[in-house]
């Protein structure tokens, strides 16, 4: 795999760089710090080349940046962006990482043949991008970076304790999931050894509750048949009562057999009603003819007063003719003047007229008459009719009243029946309430439960002990496992089969570092002072010309002790990974090398540069300027860094 080219834009103190990774040789980045002369090269972002690259690739930093947005030039403040192309064999690709981006916000871009490959979000293109290069982040970091240590991502491996030494070993020979599995199985274990010990707790309660739940059988089953004996007796009493009261219901409804159906008394019913309503309607007959009669005698009788009234006039009228008084006086019937001459004549008149009057009273007698007839007739009939309503009721009365004794007779009898059959009812549930006892069945009910949890009981019992057997294979076998997926097995098998390549390469770089005056060698045991041998990944020194630890030795000593310790993994990694990188990235190389020591990390950058197409290497040594074949110097000014 070639890492090409990176492009920086407004990433960390840089502005503006555009960078060449390929084909550069030994190449010297350099800085110019314009702002502070004082400060040479430092603070001019040399190291931020490196970081850009690695934050593109990995979304993550060398250095310990807290925040996402850590990374985006405090000037700016925006716009910050890393594109990485690459090559391998004949396909291009293209990283593209941006955050807080004016158009392209916080996204992460993958370009394969310029065709957009990006996945459904970053996670998933950042996966994908770590299966392009065949590597994480923590492997890419220590293979083709050599740092000053002490960040969370780019560790030397002196400064690790054993296990990190192991878990960084166990992650570059991808036997991590080795790991995962010795997890996995002791959790398994446990788990085993937890479900052995709970099936042995639950065997033990299940033998205890089993003699529990036979003495509770035996107690029950003696309750039960004292009860059964119980019952017996009361059922004889109940049943000799139930046979007393039958008697009686039979007697009594024998005299209701006896007592004779009387029918049609809803028929009585409706003819005392017919006889009310005919006497009512009779009297209210009655009535109306008396009103009526009334009526027409009182008309009659002031005609006849007022004909009577008429007689009388007419008989003064006559008695005055008779006199004379009236001559020359107008007649009040004719209006002529009475004369002596027709004076009789107006009598006769008069008279006539009095006797057509009195005829007239005495038809009114005779109407008067015939209608008080008529009247006491019309009367009479109607009051025989009343008299005979009036018979009738009390004779349907009477007829009620017999109705109603004997209704009284069968009703008491019937409820005497219905209070006896109750009471039969109330004794033959009473029976039942004992032969179907809730409590004796709530007993019964118990007992069986017993009997069935005993059952169950005496199966789990049976079950626990199979389980027991069980889980007892299972702890063998996955104990087997533990044992094998442990750093004592199948991970320690494996550092063994690598450590004899990581030995060679690194006393390769030591002899030339060194000039063969140190050699080292990674050990995966260590001898105690008992004599016994406990894991250890360590590193074993050998100084001709001093001590025989890391520590022992001078810093510019250590310091080339670590470059060939980093070295020889870059080579590991690269060959275990399968994707050898055409780039190698030294920050500040140089750094605590004394005089001596920088002529042997020269020769082994040269080395190193007949073998990588760039080797890039950070420095502010000027006067090691002419051993390097190519440089780039970035310079700051205003606060913002660019390559010139």
């Amino acid at each position: 795999m070639e890492i090409q080219s990176v492009g920086i834009r407004n990433f960390l103190i840089i502005s503006e760089v555009d960078a060449v990774l390929s084909g550069r040789g030994l190449t010297r980045i350099a800085g110019e710090n314009l702002d502070d002369t004082t400060s040479s090269s430092n603070g001019s972002g040399k190291s931020c080349i490196i970081e850009a690259v690695y934050w593109c690739l990995f979304g993550d930093t060398l250095r310990d940046i807290k925040a996402a947005d850590g990374v985006v030039n405090n000037t700016v403040k925006k716009d910050c962006s890393v594109v990485v192309q690459m090559l391998d064999g004949d396909t291009k690709y293209r990283v593209e990482r941006y955050r807080k981006h004016t158009k392209k916000k916080n996204n992460l871009y993958l370009y394969i043949n310029n065709i957009d490959s990006r996945g459904k979000d970053n996670r998933e293109t950042q996966e994908f991008i770590e299966s392009v290069l065949g590597m994480d982040k923590v492997s890419f970091a220590n293979s083709i970076i050599f740092g000053q240590g002490h960040s969370k991502n780019l560790k030397r491996f002196s400064e690790m304790g054993d296990a990190e030494k192991k878990a960084t070993m166990e992650r570059v020979l991808d036997i991590e999931a080795f790991a995962k599995a010795h997890d996995h199985a002791k959790r398994q274990l446990s788990e085993l050894t937890n479900d052995e010990a709970a099936a042995s707790r639950d065997l033990t309660q299940h033998l205890g509750r089993k003699a529990q739940l036979g003495d509770s059988i035996s107690k029950y089953q003696s309750t039960i048949d004292n009860r059964e004996k119980e019952t017996q007796n009361k059922k004889g009493n109940l049943e000799f009562e139930i046979s007393n009261v039958l008697k009686k219901i039979s007697q009594a409804e024998k005299r209701l057999s006896e007592i004779p159906e009387l029918d049609g008394v809803s028929d009585i019913h409706d003819r005392i009603g017919q006889c009310e309503e005919l006497e009512n309607s009779e009297k209210i007959k009655r009535d109306r003819l008396t009103q009526r009669y009334r009526e027409r005698r009182d008309e009659l009788v002031s005609r006849r007063g007022m004909i009577n009234g008429t007689v009388m006039s007419l008989k003064a009228k006559i008695g005055a003719l008779s006199d004379g008084e009236d001559v020359g006086e107008n007649c009040n019937h004719c209006g002529s003047v009475i004369t002596i001459k027709n004076i009789e004549g107006h009598k006769d008149y008069l008279e006539f007229e009095m006797q057509d009057n009195l005829r007239t009273v005495k038809s009114l007698d005779g109407s008067v008459e015939s209608l008080s007839s008529s009247y006491e007739e019309r009367k009479s009939n109607i009051d025989a009719t009343v008299t005979m309503a009036r018979d009738l009721y009390k004779k349907f009365t009477s007829q009620l009243v017999e109705h109603s004794k004997v209704d009284a007779e069968k009703t008491a009898i019937k409820s005497r029946i219905e209070s006896e059959q109750e009471q039969v009812r109330l004794l033959q549930r009473q029976l039942e309430e004992i032969s179907q006892s809730e409590d004796d069945q709530v007993w019964k009910n118990l007992l069986e439960e017993l009997k069935q949890e005993l059952k169950v009981c005496t199966k789990e019992i049976k079950d626990c002990g199979s389980k027991i057997r069980s889980k007892s294979e299972e702890i063998d076998y996955v104990q087997f496992w533990v044992d094998g997926f442990s750093r004592k097995g199948i991970r320690s098998y494996m550092l063994d089969k690598v450590v004899p390549f990581i030995n060679e390469r690194l006393n390769h770089y030591l002899t030339i570092l060194t000039d063969g005056g140190i050699t080292a060698r990674f050990n995966t045991v260590k001898q105690l002072s008992s004599g016994e041998y406990r894991d250890d990944f360590n590193l074993e020194i050998l100084n001709k010309k001093a001590s025989e630890t890391y520590e022992g030795n001078s810093g510019g000593e250590r310091r080339r002790v670590d470059l060939a310790v980093a070295l020889a993994f870059n080579d590991f990694i690269s060959a275990r990974s399968g994707k050898r990188l055409n780039i190698l990235l030294l920050d500040e190389v140089f750094e605590g090398i004394d005089a001596e020591g920088l002529y042997y990390v020269i020769k082994v950058l040269e080395d190193l540069a007949r073998r990588k197409s760039s080797v890039f290497v950070i420095t502010h040594r000027d006067e090691l300027k002419s051993y390097f074949n190519d440089e780039i110097i970035v310079q700051r000014k205003d606060g913002l860094s660019i390559a010139i």
